[in-house]
């Protein structure tokens, strides 16, 4: 589907109120897992936190933002962290559900449904999200061994190479336990939806020095579009090695298999959305894609001394995906897409830390050195289908012949390679009892070789491009409670043509940021504020004298004002709340798009998480949360666009003893006003907001 050419003011106001009353942050709740572990403070992978029994707590320690061992109220940048606690809550069972929770991040429909994708600050991530630091492209993922999901604002080439200049998204995933622990959960929900999870931590030996954990799931069921019955299997297995006191081993496993309906969704119609019903989609009875993935890694960390620690490790990850795709695309046209795509990546890395005192300064360095190979493959057949009108259409009744597409000519051949190596170079210097420095660049080599087939001769494309992430900023630690800070960063990335096999110019991308960062006495709740300008050039645009040919001369420039507020208020209260502006726009293009807003990025966006915990009914919690955005346009031109949008979600729990074990009843209301907004992506495909959905769960921890 990729050859193809192919208000909110009152709201935002009220949003901006509750945060300048309340001082502006990121929170995070360790899993209980990983309290007892005493590799865990060790892990550089993993993020560990204060631990405040019973209730949520600020976050102490982020490593995806500097890879080492700073406190977060010292961390000079923006980023945001949504922990299991929170994802309970609200049940999400997607990224995207967890990410609606944090200023500036908005959901982007891709391939049908097939994978996520979203805006940060403005700026379209490419479909790839990071798992424990390192980048998985083109991946599913299921949320039954996160621990948390962080969102690190702004280029991050300085210590992950090239990327999406809005930021990353990283999955940081439950590690095993010292001590026995055992969970299961059973979710019925409507649209026929089920869910099943399994978790299960602990020792294997009697000193606790090797430990296992297992995490799986299999999710079946429904949603509310026609044709879109899906299932997906999730095995986890975790083996971690205590070999020394000084040295640990991990060895982690992921299996994950998908089969789902690709959904084109609704297609734009004047400036706006078709008013097809909800829940009509454009498909065909018994097709489905099919998606399996596996994943391994193995993971070492030995400390020398309490000053240095080397890290590294291996990952290798392999996606098979099968296509049979029918969708909607012209008109009444519909269009097929049948075919295999593969993607293998294999990733090593080392860092070596350390402490040490020089010129009269505290420092803490960093010296990484990491490299990446990447091959995707796609053999496929696109082609005409029928027509029909849209507007009398069933999908259940349509009896088109499917056997000629499952035969056809693969005559489109996607066949791309590409390796990254970089090194990179870090220092944190204490410059004065109140001021920090952090200093960092990443050099970098970017490979790639592309060949293409559309129904033609095959066309070969090879760059190799070589850049320089650097990355500077300056923190003032105004007392334990308040830190400002002000930063800046580059990075660069591929720039990537689909229609002629030529490989573009690298993306480079500058972000100025300053922000505030508050924390309460007792470290409870936290807040932060950042006011950045992001610039982002080379943009692929559409060649003015051949729009099947990209040239990299586009740039666009991102503004924007993000408050984030999370943490325990009381015994009683607990707030997840955020705030952005964002004003993303084109400022030179070839096709007559400067001065149009970026696709997809809304200018006001916020969210609102209250959970309450009444004294008297003790184990009784009561939740409620409301997001809204508003207007976002579908593409570079403006041509469409969604209206704002408020979606309100309730929740309520009741911890209960269950046969002699702990266990959480729970219900949870999505979308209670039944609210219509839409993820945007082209003018053929739109995905609209589920309607009012239900889930009750039953959780047991024995």
């Amino acid at each position: 589907m990729i050859q193809r050419a192919h208000c909110i003011g009152p709201l935002a106001t009220a949003i901006c109120a509750v945060f300048l009353a309340a001082s502006p942050l990121t929170v995070q709740a360790q899993d209980s897992s990983l309290r007892d572990n005493p590799a865990h403070d060790r892990a550089i992978t993993t993020l560990p936190a204060l631990v405040v029994e019973g209730a949520s707590a600020s976050p102490s320690q982020s490593q995806t933002a500097t890879k080492t061992e700073t406190p977060l109220q010292e961390t000079p940048t923006a980023i945001q962290v949504i922990d299991k606690r929170e994802i309970q809550e609200q049940q999400a069972t997607r990224l995207g559900d967890v990410l609606k929770n944090v200023s500036g991040v908005q959901s982007v429909y891709a391939f049908g449904g097939g994978y996520e994708r979203f805006v940060i600050r403005g700026f379209e991530q490419s479909v790839a999200n990071y798992r424990n630091g390192q980048l998985i492209p083109l991946s599913r993922f299921d949320l039954a061994n996160v621990d948390q999901i962080e969102v690190l604002k702004g280029p991050a080439g300085a210590l992950y190479g090239t990327g999406d200049p809005g930021g990353i998204v990283n999955i940081v995933t439950k590690l095993p336990s010292s001590t026995p622990r055992y969970d299961l959960s059973q979710s019925i929900g409507s649209h026929d939806s089920y869910r099943s999870d399994l978790g299960a931590s602990g020792p294997l030996t009697e000193d606790g020095r090797l430990r296992y954990r297992l995490d799986a799931a299999y999710d079946t069921g429904h949603n509310f579009r026609l044709l879109s019955d899906n299932d997906r299997v999730f095995v986890a297995p975790v083996l971690e090695w205590d070999i020394t006191p000084q040295t640990l081993l991990r060895l982690s496993y992921e299996h994950q298999r998908d089969r789902y309906a690709y959904d084109s969704g609704t297609p734009a119609e004047g400036k706006g959305l078709a008013g097809y019903p909800r829940k009509l989609s454009f498909g065909q009875p018994g097709l489905r894609d099919q998606n399996q993935s596996n994943l391994g890694e193995v993971f070492f960390e030995h400390r020398f001394s309490d000053a240095l620690k080397l890290s590294g490790g291996v990952l290798k990850a392999g996606n098979r995906k099968t296509y049979q795709d029918v969708y909607l695309y012209d008109g009444g046209d519909r269009y097929a897409w049948f075919g295999n795509e593969r993607v293998d990546t294999t990733s090593a890395w080392l860092d070596l830390q350390g402490k040490s005192r020089l010129g009269g300064f505290e420092h803490e360095w960093l010296v990484g050195l990491s490299s990446r190979r990447v091959k995707s493959y796609t053999d496929a057949t696109d082609d005409y289908f029928d027509t029909i009108d849209p507007y009398n259409f069933d999908p259940r009744l349509s009896a088109v012949d499917v056997a000629p597409f499952l035969t056809a000519e693969r005559g489109v051949v996607w066949d791309q390679r590409s390796r990254n190596v970089g090194l990179s170079l870090q220092d944190q210097i204490t410059l004065a009892p109140q001021w920090r420095l952090l200093a960092g660049v990443r050099i970098e080599r970017l490979t790639r070789d592309l060949s293409y087939a559309y129904y033609s001769p095959t066309e070969i494309s090879h760059r190799r491009d070589t850049g320089t992430s650097p990355r500077l900023a300056l923190s003032y630690l105004a007392s334990p409670q308040w830190t400002f800070y002000g930063s800046y960063t580059q990075s660069f990335g591929p720039g990537v043509q689909y229609q002629n096999a030529e490989l573009g110019e690298p993306e480079k991308a500058r972000q100025f940021e300053l922000g505030a960062k508050w924390q309460a006495a007792d470290g409870r709740y936290t807040g932060s504020a950042a006011l950045y300008q992001l610039n982002k050039s080379n943009i692929s645009t559409p060649d003015p004298d051949n729009p099947n040919i990209n040239v990299a001369i586009g740039e666009a420039r991102s503004r924007g004002v993000e408050l984030d507020l999370q943490g325990q208020l009381s015994a009683q209260w607990s707030l997840l709340g955020s705030y952005s502006y964002t004003d993303a726009q084109i400022t030179k293009d070839t096709g007559g798009h400067v001065g149009n807003r970026l696709p997809y990025a809304a200018r006001h966006q916020g969210s609102l998480w209250l959970k309450y915990a009444p004294q008297a009914v003790p184990g009784l919690s009561l939740g409620a949360g409301v997001f809204a955005a508003g207007r976002r346009y579908g593409d570079t031109a403006n041509s469409y666009s969604d209206g704002g949008y408020a979606q309100l979600d309730l929740m309520a729990a009741y911890r209960l003893s269950l046969l002699g074990s702990k266990a959480t009843l729970q219900l949870n209301i999505h979308n209670v006003t039944d609210a219509l907004y839409y993820n945007l992506r082209t003018r053929w495909s739109n995905m609209p907001a589920a309607p009012r959905t239900v889930m009750v769960t039953l959780k047991a921890e024995l």
